[in-house]
């Protein structure tokens, strides 16, 4: 064993003092810092925590070995703050500051030898939770719903315009009850377009052909009828009993006896045969209906009238599937933040769910799987430009005997290990998840999870999968709006290329600034 040794400029008094030091765990003076013996650590008392969007200061406890022990906490997250250090066994202050997005953010707090996880929720999400009716005339059938409302017990008011009434149903869509017939006196309808319920149980319906809005008691007794300086279509109430009508020039407020209390936005819509639907939900927020061409309709969108916006609803598509629309025509939210859209087009009632924050756990069971993959409905709503994160534990045996992780073996199924978590979205092929996957999605439909299997039946195990969806990284941008008076209708971009080109090239279209915000 070699010797150590001394230089004379080191007396040896303080060579075993500093030895001691190291040993119980302190630093040595102008040392940055010196890593804790095995006789002195600090650890965090659990992993993780999860703590609301409102931000605020929080804490964790830290548990050492002995009470000299010093700890000195680092944040990997620009959110996330450190308020307090110290020694021993104690508390560990920290902060984060608000999250105003709809989906949660992630971030570590990180000592010598131990992390903590910290989940910050986000405000809100929205998944299909439940449809009901198809074309008819009978109770609970559909021709050309329109408005929607619900009142705070929880029932819901449809406006079936084709049929010229209003039908009730439970928060399930079971049928309650029904009003109206086509005409123009007191209770009657001509082609009736939106719906609202005042906090005071006061149903309000905007009869659009015959130019009035009417106002019901709850169980559709007529009260009295006024005409609204436009012929109103989409309705709305808040928490106050204001009445919002909306139609192509905009939306203006109502007090409950019919008394203009003053406009407050100018909507827009694509063209005189297209009308904003309008709802506001239990804080006063505006959400209303877009398109999103002017020409072949090729999405339909359910936004908030906010102007970072990007917080969508809905990406939306036309079609008749779950989460698809043809021609949105009403909209309500009620007091626990459940969205129903009258599908107008497909004569029937969506109804979305809020998902308070957003980390999912799942288990993917092998036994599931027979002669291919079984996907299992995450009801998690992926929109494109989304960070989707999807980490696994677990082990599961593809036969008898092939025995994996997540990552699989090495064999080959749909471009795929054998025995690996697989996931899609929508209709689209299946990617490669594994143990840890990170991506920004490239596409929007529901997220599906799978255990990659091609004919084996004697599988068993299970994946233990969490799933998150975090802010975009990508930016949303403005989309301008252009009114042409001389053909009466609106032309959309997002692209300031276009938006200068027409300023400079195409003077009869005009300006009016920016309609909302989406992703390029």
């Amino acid at each position: 064993m070699a010797k150590m040794k001394i230089g004379a400029a080191v007396p040896l008094l303080l060579f075993l003092m500093l030895i001691l030091c190291v040993k119980e765990g302190f630093a040595a003076p102008g040392a940055s810092s010196i890593l804790l013996s095995s006789s002195c650590s600090s650890t965090f008392n659990k992993q993780q925590d999860t703590i609301s969007s409102a931000g605020g200061t929080n804490s964790v406890d830290i548990l050492s070995s002995t009470s000299a022990c010093s700890w000195n906490v680092t944040s990997d997250s620009s959110w996330l703050s450190i308020l307090s250090g110290g020694t021993g066994n104690g508390a560990l202050q920290y902060s984060a500051s608000v999250n105003t997005g709809i989906y949660p953010r992630h971030g570590r707090l990180l000592l010598s030898n131990s992390t903590f996880s910290v989940t910050q929720l986000g405000t809100e999400m929205y998944f299909m939770a439940a449809r009901w009716g198809f074309a008819g005339s009978g109770d609970g059938q559909f021709n050309s719903p329109r408005g929607i409302a619900i009142n705070s017990s929880g029932y819901v008011y449809v406006v079936d315009s084709g049929n010229n009434r209003i039908q009730k149903f439970d928060s399930n869509g079971n049928f309650i009850a029904k009003w109206g017939s086509a005409g123009s006196g007191d209770g009657q309808f001509n082609a009736p377009f939106g719906i609202a319920v005042s906090p005071s149980g006061f149903v309000y319906v905007s009869d659009t052909s015959n130019t009035r809005i009417q106002k019901f008691d709850s169980n559709g007794n007529f009260i009295f009828w006024w005409v609204p300086k436009y012929a109103a279509a989409g309705l709305a109430t808040d928490s106050s009993g204001n009445i919002y009508a909306s139609n192509c020039q905009g939306f203006h407020v109502y007090d409950p006896n019919g008394n203009k209390v003053s406009p407050i936005a100018d909507l827009g819509c694509f063209n005189k045969n297209q009308n904003p639907t309008i709802a506001v939900d239990s804080v006063g927020q505006v959400y209303h209906s877009v398109y999103s061409s002017a020409y072949g309709r090729t999405s339909e969108e359910i936004i908030k009238n906010d102007p970072a916006a990007t917080n969508f609803l809905s990406s939306g598509s036309f079609g008749s599937d779950d989460g698809q629309f043809s021609y949105i025509q009403g909209l309500a939210i009620d007091t626990a933040g459940f969205v129903y859209v009258a599908d107008s087009g497909n004569n029937r009632i969506e109804k979305f769910a809020p998902i308070i924050g957003e980390q999912h756990a799942y288990q993917v069971d092998a036994n599931a799987n027979s002669t291919a993959n079984t996907w299992l409905d995450t009801r998690i709503d992926i929109t494109a430009g989304k960070q989707l994160t999807i980490t696994a534990s677990g082990s599961a045996c593809l036969g008898s005997n092939m025995c994996q992780g997540p990552a699989g073996g090495s064999g080959n199924f749909n471009g795929c290990p054998f025995g690996a978590l697989v996931a899609k979205i929508g209709s689209g092929s299946q990617f490669c998840v594994g143990p840890n996957f990170q991506q920004i999605a490239r596409s929007s439909g529901r997220l599906y999870l799978a255990y990659n299997d091609e004919n084996y039946s004697d599988n068993s195990g299970v994946f233990y999968v969490t799933v998150n969806v975090n802010a975009s990284t990508v930016q949303t941008s403005p989309v301008y709006r252009f009114y042409n008076s001389q053909l009466g209708f609106f032309f959309y971009t997002i692209y300031e290329s276009e938006r200068d080109f027409i300023l400079q090239n195409l003077p009869q279209y005009q300006l009016n600034g920016v309609s909302y915000y989406g992703y390029k």
